[in-house]
């Protein structure tokens, strides 16, 4: 039994519903919008859900618009008043260092997990056109004075697992090359891009409650030295569109071959220290990051 004429209208005079007839093959459309549900359709669950995706996620998942992301920034909740301030690293706490191989332009970010998953990056390094043993020299003169001053902390290096392969013509990996020339030990784990950078995205729209002031505060503080890696969160690190199976396209960051280098470098830092892992889960779980975050800090120092 089809609609009538009055079952459409009634249809379209409902909130958060829209019912139209596609012209060219006359199958019947609806359109079903989240306020057409009254518990959903208050501001409490509105910001609520907003939390676990972000912006963008929630712009695209739930207000149903399909305008393409391409040349938006990758990181739209970054500010730079709210997340930009003078960190340093902690004493006694762990020390990451990320880094992205590649001889144009090799990267590593320096960062810091504090309690209630608070992250501090102090400091980024990327080359040009350098191989990876003497860019590694240049990480580990980076600060000489951990040896005396901070005898006791831990540094750990957290890398792309692509480190792991052997290039043409080259007896060794990239991660057993550093191990062998300067014996740092690293640790790397497969994960989606996107995985990642939805993870990341969710640390910047977060806010912690600072226990000592009672004031709201940013989860992401970043020290303004690291300006090549905040010029790619205000925009320079942008999204696009990468071409798939079948001609199917994707939105995914854009490899711009400067700015991506310092970001995919924090972006493994993150991954394997909060174990973001989406490999057999749900599909529909692996964008939600909040349940990523609730699967995350397995890694243990």
């Amino acid at each position: 039994m089809g609609l009538t004429l009055d079952d459409e209208s009634r249809i379209n005079r409902t909130k958060g519903l829209e019912f139209w007839r596609n012209p060219l093959n006359g199958f019947a459309v609806l359109k079903v919008h989240y306020s057409a549900d009254p518990e959903k359709d208050t501001f409490e669950w509105q910001e609520r859900t907003k939390k676990k995706i972000g912006t963008q996620g929630w712009l695209r998942e739930y207000e149903i618009n399909w305008d393409t992301v391409a040349g938006q920034p990758v990181y739209a909740d970054f500010r730079s008043d709210v997340h930009i301030a003078n960190v340093g690293p902690v004493p006694g706490k762990p020390i990451i260092r990320a880094w992205d191989f590649g001889q144009e332009h090799p990267a590593c970010v320096w960062f810091q997990v504090l309690d209630e998953d608070r992250i501090i990056v102090f400091d980024e390094l990327m080359g040009t056109n350098i191989l990876s043993v003497p860019f590694a020299d240049q990480v580990l003169k980076r600060y000489p004075q951990w040896k005396n001053t901070w005898a006791n902390t831990m540094v750990y290096d957290f890398c792309d697992p692509a480190g792991n392969q052997r290039k043409d013509n080259s007896q060794y990996t990239t991660i057993q090359l550093l191990k062998k020339e300067k014996g740092i030990l690293f640790r790397s784990k497969a994960s989606g891009i996107i995985n990642g950078v939805n993870f990341i995205r969710f640390m910047f729209y977060r806010r912690h409650i600072n226990k000592h002031t009672g004031v709201e505060e940013p989860v992401i503080r970043i020290h303004p030295r690291c300006s090549i890696l905040i010029a790619g969160f205000k925009g320079k690190y942008a999204m696009g569109l990468e071409e798939k199976v079948l001609g199917v396209k994707r939105e995914m960051p854009v490899k711009d071959g400067y700015y991506d280098h310092l970001q995919d470098a924090f972006r493994y830092g993150i991954i394997n220290r909060f174990d973001v892992y989406s490999y057999g889960m749900p599909e529909e779980k692996s964008t939600d990051a909040t349940y990523l975050y609730n699967r995350s800090k397995l890694f243990k120092y």
